[in-house]
């Protein structure tokens, strides 16, 4: 559905009417930062339809010229109207563009049917029904528990080391005699 037009230019000056209440009085350095913002976008939409650039490169140099013009105007008050206007072109022109090729877009949030199942999800992306009870068996699916293991000697393989002989600390070898008195070695 297409409004009237002077619905529409009714609808964007109430509607930059509150922007400008609500975030306080306009500045130059305001709008040039938006000016540069609008440029970046167009930029990126270069880099993502290489078969446009001789185009937005015009477009960019027109938008450049128009820039400097505004920028030797006299008042600042001017100079913010003049580049707020240029602003809304640019903005219309990178609205069109996005328009004309969707890729370029910026992506819109995935969810519905099509969004990635998540963890909770039961077969094929669809929710477990509620009652329904877990599978047997668990998470692996057996329906018994497993066989014990044989114990193994820790990370390699094969039979749990023998019982080692007590050495003497660090080493090995023989343990070394202890006197026949109990005590603190014949004191």
């Amino acid at each position: 559905m297409k409004l009237p037009a002077p619905f529409t230019a009714l609808l964007l000056a109430g509607s930059l009417t509150l922007a400008v209440a609500a975030c306080g009085t306009p500045t130059v350095e305001g709008a040039e930062s938006r000016f540069k913002a609008n440029k970046d976008k167009i930029s990126v939409l270069t880099t993502k339809q290489p078969a446009n650039k001789a185009e937005f490169d015009k477009k960019i140099a027109e938008f450049d010229k128009e820039h400097a013009d505004i920028m030797a105007a006299g008042t600042d008050e001017e100079k913010i109207k003049k580049l707020g206007a240029l602003n809304s072109r640019m903005d219309k022109y990178i609205a069109e563009l996005e328009k004309a090729n969707p890729a370029t877009a910026a992506p819109a949030k995935a969810g519905g049917a099509g969004a990635p199942s998540n963890k909770l999800d039961g077969a094929a992306g669809t929710p477990p029904a509620a009652g329904t009870p877990p599978a047997a068996g668990g998470k692996l699916g057996g329906d018994t528990a497993p066989a014990a293991q044989p114990a193994s000697g820790g990370m390699g393989g094969g039979a749990a080391p023998a019982a080692q002989p007590a050495s003497g600390g660090m080493g090995g070898g023989a343990a070394p005699a202890q006197p026949a008195s109990g005590g603190m070695g014949g004191m």
